[in-house]
């Protein structure tokens, strides 16, 4: 009896382990050909066993309320199950970015510290950057070209300093007798589940923390 609760604990530990330890990767693939835009994000984890693909054919700014919002339509596929569709409508508004945005900003060292974190955690690779564009007046289009770059090479060197990163393609075509607009985004991103877990710890420990804080505060100004 006892050999066999030793088993099922040793059995236990290294499924915790393995399951702490399971890397999620995270592709994304953004496109836009003229007017048509598509967004595919490819989830696989599970050491494979999991591979679920999402693909955003539509994707469009709106007005909800007379607030700006982003409103997507998308399907979700599973290599798995691969006759399981399922079609997702959402809306996102100002507010919900506000509130994520004010859940952080009232406590900026924390915020530093997930960032922190997360920074040393994230793997990005193969990063891909791919665009053809054209005005039909070519020194505007020039124009565009030391501008782009301008903008693109600090945001590149931000994040080869700062997380693990590496490039694929990064190609800029400027056209200078035609007018056209075709952008090919794509990249990797890889972590721990276990990541995932600390985060949730730490949101939940720094919770506790703040209403502690709260609580001794309100008791002192009771006291006195």
């Amino acid at each position: 009896m006892l050999k066999a609760i030793i088993i099922l604990l040793l059995v236990i530990v290294i499924l915790s382990i393995l399951f702490y330890l399971m890397p999620i990767k995270i592709k994304f693939k953004i496109s836009r050909v003229k007017d048509d835009d598509i967004i595919i994000i490819r989830v696989k984890t599970l050491y494979g066993i999991v591979n679920v693909k999402f693909e955003v054919p539509l994707l469009d700014i709106v007005f909800v309320n007379n607030k700006l919002g982003l409103k997507y339509k998308a399907k979700v596929q599973s290599n798995k199950t691969n006759k399981l569709w399922k079609k997702l409508s959402k809306i996102f508004t100002v507010d919900d970015f506000k509130n994520i945005k004010k859940y952080f900003h009232h406590d900026p060292v924390f915020f530093q510290k997930m960032l922190d974190y997360w920074t040393n955690k994230l793997t990005i690779k193969d990063f891909s950057f791919i665009l053809k564009y054209g005005t039909n007046d070519a020194a505007f289009t020039a124009l565009l070209y030391g501008a782009i770059w301008a903008i693109l090479g600090p945001v590149l060197a931000l994040l080869s300093n700062n997380l693990r990163f590496s490039t694929k393609n990064i190609i800029i075509t400027p056209h200078f007798d035609s007018e056209i607009i075709n952008i090919e985004f794509s990249c990797i991103i890889k972590f721990k589940f276990g990541d995932i877990i600390n985060t949730g710890i730490m949101l939940f420990r720094r919770r506790i923390q703040n209403r502690k804080i709260r609580q001794e505060l309100k008791d002192t100004l009771h006291v006195s």
